[in-house]
């Protein structure tokens, strides 16, 4: 019952769970913004007045250790109940490390190593009252994300030459899990929280209340360039993090009125985000910018990574010094306040319709102090040289008359600039501080549905939603070019909006053992928020339009025998980019290359099966097999 904004919570050990629902389609009347596409609710087991307990061991390959255990019963006769959960799940990394010359020591990646405990009480004094507490702690402590190179850019070659063991490479076998990374990727994370949940049943009226409280940190080394060669990286520990607070009350009020199921509440929630970004440059990431545009009469590899620096006429390694960069913090406020009502109407037995309404208002504030370590000298001496009288202009003379060996982009001062004065090392960002408070919008989201009941065991359905995501602002750097010192002070991006379209089947047969249910969707994205990698930094791009559309099946069969059951989908979804719009890239200049583009992480075909078995072992032991693929 606790709005979880942040993707990452759902990374941890979920606890012992009642059932999880996955609600398709925009959900932004009871469950509110962020649920464009849909909602994963995850309902946990309740207290027991009865006494039980679980114990889970697991062992499985890369050294996975894992351990669980659960105890609930009564505290105090039949009015306070518990429930007490822990666990510790531990395993190796499957990614091998290629680290070239380091200094990361860990030679394996994606492992696992986090410890969870979650308690629960259920007060219940009266058949018309009831509370549940629940309070839980999560700790993780791992290595991620390293990535399997699928592609190689102009520039591979370049890389390779700065390290000791290939720097990129596309393996023959991507399932080896091979990965280049010579900085430390260590993550620690915490995830906490406290909440309340009050149920008061006023004659045919159910209220409901529920107050929570939850914070979230990481604090995470990376290795930016996902090489081996040492170009861009953040260093573990406190100097990069991010951790938000958050706050959250909701009511609900519910009740039946003649052939009308009713219900209207109102949620607010708070939080406070900060963040402190760092990205630094590398032993090689003065070799590599040198030798990316050294003119092509340098063969040697020498002369390739000296040629900045004997250019602008100052000492090898002091132009990008190993260690200097960004050094940035953010703090952002939000608070979401909304009103919302579902109504259902029963015309007759078969025929039923629901309206619901939701308006919600998002206002954010976000302070921001950008800062260079070393003030990005390095930067300034190559835009003076490129643009100013200083040297006639020597580094522009030299990529005009001697270009660099080809490759498919065009060896220009404005490119160049672009490369060595990136985003991490821009002196427009010396001892800056803004202020955005432009965010403060409206919302109105909404549903309608028209259900038809053929008989107790099929139904179909006609609706349409509208979801809603509110606007946000990119934690990071962003500029309107490169060349020229221009930073983009507004960094805020669009609120997402969907309208949804659905025509569904669904049924239940063969006495209750077969359920059947198949769907036809469109929806119709305008402003999607993509997350979009520049090459150091991930910032989110609002795409124009954004279309989804297609078909969905599933089933779930309990078989004639007993213990097995088998449950599967199988999804088919065109989803593609109508309007790229004009998003800057970093190269300064605007680009539509994904026109028409299928959007990623969007597979045409996807399916999944599975089937389990169970079968009791005695009166307290349970055997469970489950086989599945996707």
């Amino acid at each position: 019952g606790v709005y979880r904004p942040r993707n990452g919570v759902a990374f941890g050990d979920l606890g012992e769970l009642e059932r999880i629902e996955v609600l398709k389609g925009p959900q932004g009347t009871l469950f509110g913004k962020n649920t464009s596409a849909g909602v994963i609710n995850v309902i946990s087991k309740r207290p027991q007045f009865n006494f039980g307990s679980d114990v889970e061991l697991t062992g499985g390959n890369y050294s996975a250790k894992e351990g669980a255990a659960s105890l609930t019963g009564p505290l105090a006769g039949d009015t306070l109940a518990g429930r007490l959960y822990v666990s510790a799940r531990e395993r190796d990394g499957f990614y091998d490390v290629n680290r070239g010359e380091g200094p990361r020591t860990e030679d394996t990646e994606w492992d696992r190593s986090f410890y969870t405990a979650r308690g629960q009480l259920l007060f219940r004094p009266s058949n018309n009252f009831e509370a549940r507490v629940i309070a839980d702690y999560t700790e993780r402590d791992e290595n991620c994300c390293g990535a399997v190179q699928m592609n190689v850019g102009p520039t591979a070659g370049r890389v390779a030459a700065l390290a000791t063991d290939g720097g990129v490479a596309i393996p023959a076998d991507p399932f080896e899990y091979n990965v280049f990374s010579n900085r430390d990727t260590t993550q620690e994370i915490t995830d906490q929280g406290v909440s309340a949940e009050l149920v008061f049943d006023i004659g045919e009226l159910e209220l409901t209340s529920i107050t929570a409280y939850r914070q979230w940190e990481i604090v995470n080394g990376q290795d930016v360039d996902y090489s081996s060669a040492d170009i861009f990286y953040r260093q573990p520990g406190g100097p990069n993090f991010t951790e938000f607070d958050q706050l959250s009350q909701e009511f609900r009020l519910s009740g039946q009125t003649g052939k009308m199921n009713w219900i209207v509440g109102a949620f607010y929630a708070g939080e406070d985000l900060d963040s402190r970004i760092q990205l630094l440059y590398g032993a090689d990431y003065e070799a590599y910018v040198s030798s990316r545009f050294a003119p092509a009469t340098l063969t040697a590899q020498a002369q390739r990574v000296g040629w900045l620096a004997a250019t602008l006429g100052v000492t090898p390694g002091s132009v990008f010094p190993n260690g200097l960069g960004q050094f940035d913090t953010y703090a952002q406020e939000s608070s979401s306040y909304a009103l919302f009502a579902n109504n259902s109407f029963q015309f007759t037995e078969q025929l039923e319709l629901t309206l619901g309404a939701r308006y919600t208002k998002e206002e954010k504030d976000l302070d921001s102090a950008y800062n260079n370590l070393g003030g990005a000298t390095g930067c300034q001496r190559i835009r003076q040289n490129v643009t100013g009288p200083q040297n006639a202009g020597n580094i522009a003379v030299q990529l005009t008359l001697f270009p660099a060996p080809p490759v498919p982009q065009v060896n220009s001062p404005s490119v160049f600039v672009a490369t060595a004065c990136s985003t991490a090392n821009d002196p427009a960002y010396n001892n800056l501080t803004t202020r955005q408070s432009t965010i403060d919008e409206d919302n109105v989201s909404g549903t309608a549905k028209l259900a038809f009941r053929f008989n107790e065991n099929a139904m179909t359905y006609l609706s349409y939603a509208r979801g809603y995501k509110a606007s946000g602002y990119n934690l990071d750097r962003t500029r309107v070019t490169p060349v020229q010192a221009s930073v983009i002070r507004d960094t805020s991006f669009a609120e997402e909006l969907v309208d949804s379209y659905e025509l569904g089947v669904k049924t239940t047969l063969a006495e209750n053992s077969l359920l059947m249910n198949g769907t036809v969707f469109y929806q119709d994205y305008q402003d999607f928020q993509l997350n979009t990698f520049t090459g150091i930094q991930f910032v989110v791009r609002s795409l124009p339009q954004v279309v989804s559309q297609g078909v969905d099946f599933d089933v779930l069969w309990f078989t004639p025998l007993d213990q097995l059951s088998i449950q599967g989908g199988v999804t088919y979804a065109e989803t593609t980019i109508e309007d790229f719009g004009t998003t800057l890239g970093e190269s300064g200049v605007f680009s539509a290359a994904r026109q028409n583009d299928t959007l990623s992480f969007a597979p045409e075909w996807s399916a999944s099966v599975s089937a389990t078995f169970e079968q009791p072992v005695g009166a307290s032991l349970l055997f469970r097999a489950n086989v599945g693929a996707k």
